[in-house]
């Protein structure tokens, strides 16, 4: 369960690695155009530091004609997806710095994020979600600017080829709170919603692990690193064992 278009990519690595996977996207991306003023905000200065949440943004970006390697001196990619999308849109290796761990906390624990005082920032990410970055940098007290560009939105919903679905279903991936919580919206309006919960769940991260347990998933287990990559790996060897 993803987003369209990231649910037929993480459908095709399963089967890549032995795994039979069907695609069930319960929402879709959308790039958003920013506000005029903010993007003038925006292209009148380089930034210091570039911070890309997911590669969807870095590809927005490039949507809206706004080239990564121009907007930033150097980049900071929640994981190996963000900094090959920053990379496929001209920014240099050396200028693009990962976390050890693939979250919002493993961002803040960077150095690059520890240092802010006298340097300018640019959040590069989606419409809604946590503020935890956001609030951080507040009360780091950084020089920064939010661009938000892109959005989630609702997938068609047909009741009975949902519940289809859910009955040809071994097992469920989950990558986000959102995704979770419009994957158990349409269960219970399509009645399946008891044999949803009994299905074993393997998430992205403990975050989306417990906002699964606390809609009734009884077996629900995490990749060890937050990565995409690591959550197909998990899924392999847990369902081809």
């Amino acid at each position: 369960m993803r987003g369209l278009g990231d649910a037929g990519a993480s459908a095709r690595a399963l089967v890549e690695l032995g795994v039979p996977a069907e695609a069930l996207p319960v929402y879709a991306f959308e790039t958003i155009a920013p506000p005029r003023e903010l993007l003038e905000r925006v292209r009148a200065r380089r930034w210091d530091l570039g911070i890309a949440v997911s590669p969807r943004g870095v590809r927005a970006l490039n949507a809206l004609k706004l080239a990564p390697a121009e907007l930033a001196g150097q980049w900071l990619a929640v994981g190996p997806r963000s900094a090959r999308a920053l990379a496929e849109g001209g920014v240099a290796s050396e200028r693009i710095a990962v976390p050890e761990v693939f979250s919002s906390e493993g961002l803040l624990g960077t150095p690059l994020l520890h240092g802010l005082g006298g340097h300018s920032a640019l959040l590069v990410c989606g419409r809604g979600g946590r503020r935890l970055i956001q609030d951080r940098l507040d009360a780091r007290g950084a020089d920064w600017l939010e661009l938000k560009v892109y959005r989630r939105i609702p997938e068609a919903f047909n009741p009975e080829r949902f519940a289809q679905a859910v009955e040809r279903a071994g097992a469920l991936m989950l990558t986000s709170i959102y995704g979770v919580a419009r994957l158990t919206m349409q269960a219970e309006m399509s009645g399946c919603r008891r044999s949803l919960c009994r299905l074993p769940a393997f998430a992205l991260s403990e975050r989306i692990a417990e906002a699964a347990r606390s809609e009734g998933f009884a077996r629900c287990s995490v990749a060890a690193d937050s990565s995409i990559d690591s959550l197909h790996r998990l899924i392999a060897e847990r369902l081809r064992g």
